[in-house]
Parts: structure tokens; sequence; C-alpha cells
């Protein structure tokens, strides 16, 4: 498989990251919708951020996905604005009230 190159103006590069996100207790919450959902987020924040998703795969308890990205750009950035932007749009109770009873519980 012939790897395409990055090139920008003095560098040459090839940086990807294999991230798995795994939910809470490893517990089964994810459903067709909610994984969409989950893809079409990490989709628009690597559109802003300047990276590419690759590759994306969701079972039921944890997000496998493979990131090309430049080297302006650092591993901690990226995962922060992945997850940050996604749990925000996951608990959103006025869009998405079926993903409540899954992530969120009333706690005394």
């Amino acid at each position: 498989m012939a790897s395409l190159l990055r090139r920008e103006r003095h560098s040459v590069t090839d940086l990807k990251i294999h991230l798995v996100c795994v939910t809470k207790y490893r517990r089964s919450v994810f459903t067709g919708e909610s994984i969409d959902l989950i893809q079409k987020t990490f989709r628009e924040v690597a559109e802003k951020m300047n990276f590419q998703v690759l590759e994306f795969n969701c079972e039921g308890n944890h997000v496998h996905t493979l990131i090309e990205y430049p080297p302006k750009l650092s591993v901690s950035q990226i995962v922060n604005a992945l997850k940050g932007v996604s749990s925000r749009r996951y608990g959103e109770p006025i869009n998405y009230p079926i993903f409540l009873h899954t992530s969120r519980s009333i706690k005394f």
C-alpha cells in the first residue's frame, strides 16, 4: 500500500494516530444513531482543525479512529478537541433525548 505524504512548504510528513476511546466502565451505550452522531462530529472537528479521519469504526463500548494529521498539531490537541466536542454533542438533552438514560443519571 503506497502511503501519501503530506507535503508542506518545508517538510514532508506522514503522521498517523490510532485513537481508541472507551466508555466509562466499558458499558455498551452506542446505538446506530449515536454512532452516526459521533462519526459526523469527528469529521466536522477534523475539517475545522485541518486533519483527516482516514478510518472510523465503532462498537457498543468503544470507538476506533485512524487519523492523519499535520506536524503543527499535537496529539493532545486533537484528542481534546475530538473528545470534548463529541461528549458535548452526545450529552445534549434537547437534540438527542434518547441518549440521556445511558449517559447521565441523577446522583445525590
